[in-house]
């Protein structure tokens, strides 16, 4: 996670926005995420949740 952060950072990136499922939510929580809502993303028949974490 910290290398993705430095990617975005040096790219100029104010967030990092992920989609994910339900049952991953925790772990990025922990890591600094924290939930924006619902994704409109319907890939293999689930609901997904946007993440964010603000650089």
């Amino acid at each position: 996670m910290d290398a993705l952060a430095r990617v975005a950072r040096t790219s100029k990136r104010e967030a990092i926005v992920l989609d994910f499922l339900a049952k991953n939510v925790p772990f990025y929580e922990h890591n600094g995420f924290y939930q924006a809502g619902v994704s409109p993303s319907s890939h293999a028949d689930e609901t997904w949740l946007t993440m964010v974490e603000d650089l």
